[in-house]
């Protein structure tokens, strides 16, 4: 029974007490059913208390919830009357977390007056067992603002009612004097973190505390999905502290180191109070609460104490860690496996470049593209896609059959052509790259690992493309010979194809092109000083392997090597064809040992330091070549004219 907002005058109150309606014993409109709720209103002080049964005959008003207004100055013959008295209230004591966000709603008394009624559901803890969990559900009169996580110490009367052999229970209601509901547990709020985490890098993180005594603010992070860590170091799936003093309540802004391992994690935070210990503390945590709040349960032993906090955690990706190596998730195949790869990939690929060179081969691309543009005219595409497709045929098809360009008058060290050939060529390295390095389809598509892989990969594509193809057609240039990257079809589906169905990218996606005339002393003599730089970079990244850098130095040294054979193919138009023709027992020397490492570094059977060799090796022809001998000992080799004539001479001409 509660007395709601008295009216202006002193002499006349309003009471109103909630019922369920057990039996109806007059209503001629049907509009009262049992087990219905309903609130009734009436003007006298009556000491009704949970758990009375009563007689009441009155007006029904329903806006909303039902009202039985039970008011004299309405009709005389209204009454309430006590029929039962309740032997006794059965109240409940406890300790609960809230499980869901509090509710409230409006009760209609009067056109001009209203009351409130609120409803959380909890969760008791302090009678609880892994047997059984109750859920309560709470009323009460006022505000709280109980949020979910919210652990509350309460004292209430359990509402156990029967109507109709139905037992309404699990209800604790708080409307009489001796009824409250208190808080005692701390929020913590992660106010803000970063979704991405360099690891050893210093990260701000803001946290908001609030009802929370002085102590220690504790924050753990839980690992949900790390990357596979190497053998030195065996990390184990547990939370990782970090402590930081609080004096109460308040935003506090802390600088935390994170040194994890690549993967996604969970930071949470709790709160020790004052002159506690961590080592004399039990710590239990409940979850599986609305929002993924969590609710830490500190037992401090010697105290005999108990401190609850809630929080709700925050999740972020360490995507680098230089000071944990992972193990490559490329897994080496067994030599068997690795032989049938290698050579599946050569052969695969020289036969894609030898059919792109005939004819019937771009005869069936351009009837390809011929109905493919009949079908855009018929579903009426725009013009501009139409003619944009016919000329990317049209240009795709001259690259194919393409060997030579014209030397142009005004040079240019990039032209607009190779800038497009290396943006193309180093999103579908990175891409199909990636893939082998990840190891499996779902390694490939987990952004967390894809994070992890990807920005090495890139690193090492630009590094290998810089010095595999653009380095040659620089070389060139430098040498007075107009040469020019172009994006290589053939090369591009290879490096797919090989890449994804093998795990064996044996291709590249572009190729150069010499100017008209140019001698073949001068193609085979960049080759072999291309073939020298790549073989050189192979033992670079081969050291960065060793140094610990293990998906950079892995992914390099099968670029490099791929490279390297990749371009002694000796089918046009690549330049292996001209060796391979030419000087037949150096084309099978360079490329017999290109091929054999890339074996060997694919199955991973030779210390890397084999390659750390090999690119020493090559070093020292290159100083050979170009301080010793001043050019000329790659021509001697190859047995190039005595005088080789320039392959052009120009009186004038503009660099840009």
């Amino acid at each position: 029974e509660t007395v709601y907002h008295p009216h202006a005058s002193k002499y006349f109150k309003e009471y109103y007490v909630g019922v369920i309606i057990t039996e109806v014993l007059e209503d001629a409109q049907n509009i009262v059913s049992v087990g219905e709720i309903a609130y009734i209103s009436y003007t006298e002080p009556l000491g009704l208390d949970v758990g009375d049964i009563i007689e009441a005959y009155g007006q029904y008003s329903y806006d909303l919830v039902s009202i039985i207004y039970v008011v004299q100055e309405y009709n005389a013959n209204y009454y309430i009357k006590l029929i039962d008295r309740s032997p006794g209230i059965e109240r409940k004591r406890g300790t609960a977390i809230v499980s869901y966000a509090e509710f409230g709603y409006e009760i209609d008394l009067s056109p001009f007056e209203k009351a409130y009624e609120y409803n959380v559901n909890v969760m008791e803890i302090s009678n609880a067992s892994d047997e059984r969990i109750e859920y309560y559900d709470f009323y009460y009169p006022e505000k709280l603002n109980l949020q979910v996580g919210d652990v509350v110490y309460y004292d209430g009367m359990l509402r156990n009612i029967t109507v109709e052999d139905s037992l309404i229970e699990g209800e604790i209601v708080f409307f009489d004097d001796n009824s409250f509901i208190k808080v005692i547990s701390s929020r913590v709020t992660i106010a803000y973190m970063p979704s991405f985490i360099i690891a050893g890098d210093k990260m701000r993180v803001n946290i908001k505390v609030e009802n929370s005594p002085r102590g220690t603010l504790c924050l753990w992070v839980f690992p949900i999905k790390v990357l596979n860590t190497s053998s030195e170091y065996n990390y184990v799936l547990e939370p990782t502290p970090a402590y930081f003093p609080i004096s109460g309540d308040g935003y506090y802004s802390l600088e935390v180191t994170f040194n994890f391992p690549p993967g996604d994690y969970q930071l949470t935070a709790f709160i020790i109070p004052e002159g506690w210990y961590i080592n004399d503390t039990n710590i239990a945590q409940y979850t599986d609460f609305e929002e993924d709040i969590s609710v830490f349960e500190c037992y401090n032993k010697s105290e005999n104490l108990i401190h609850y906090s809630n929080s709700k955690p925050r999740s972020f990706t360490i995507i680098f860690s230089p000071l944990y190596e992972e193990e490559v998730y490329r897994k080496p195949p067994p030599i068997e496996e690795a032989g049938v790869i290698v050579v599946s990939s050569l052969i695969l690929s020289s036969l894609l470049a030898y059919f792109s060179s005939l004819n019937f081969f771009s005869q069936a691309i351009r009837f390809l593209g011929n109905l493919i543009l009949k079908l855009m005219k018929l579903v009426k595409m725009p013009p501009w896609l139409q003619e944009g497709f016919f000329s990317y045929i049209e240009e795709w098809l001259k690259s194919m059959k393409e060997k030579e360009i014209p030397r142009p008058e005004n040079w240019k060290f990039v032209t607009l052509k190779e800038l497009k050939t290396v943006i193309i060529s180093i999103i579908v390295v990175l891409i199909v790259y990636t893939f082998v390095e990840s190891g499996s389809i779902s390694n490939f598509l987990n952004f967390t690992v894809f994070a992890y892989i990807a920005p090495r990969v890139l690193l090492t594509s630009i590094l290998v493309y810089a010095i595999n193809d653009y380095g040659e057609a620089l070389i060139a240039k430098i040498r007075d010979i107009w040469a020019e990257v172009r994006l290589w079809p053939c090369g591009l589906f290879s490096l797919i194809l090989t890449g994804f169905a093998l795990r064996s990218p044996f291709a590249s996606p572009s190729l150069t092109l010499y100017q008209y005339g140019c001698p073949w002393w001068e193609k085979v003599r960049i080759l072999i000083f291309k073939y020298l730089i790549l073989m050189l970079s192979t033992g670079l990244f081969a050291l960065m392997y060793i140094m610990g850098f293990r998906i950079v130095g892995d992914a390099g040294i099968l670029i490099c090597l791929i490279s390297a054979s990749f371009m002694l193919i000796p089918v046009k138009p690549y330049p292996g064809k001209i060796l391979f023709k030419r000087r037949f027992i150096i084309w099978l020397l360079l490329f017999l040992s290109s091929f054999i490492l890339y074996f060997t570094a694919l199955s991973n059977i030779l210390p890397h330091l084999v390659y750390v060799v090999a690119g020493l090796f090559s070093l020292i022809l290159l100083l050979y070549e170009q301080v010793l001998t001043q050019g000329s000992f790659i021509l001697r080799l190859v047995k190039a004219p005595a005088l080789p004539p320039p392959p052009q001479t120009m009186k004038k001409f503009k660099i840009k």
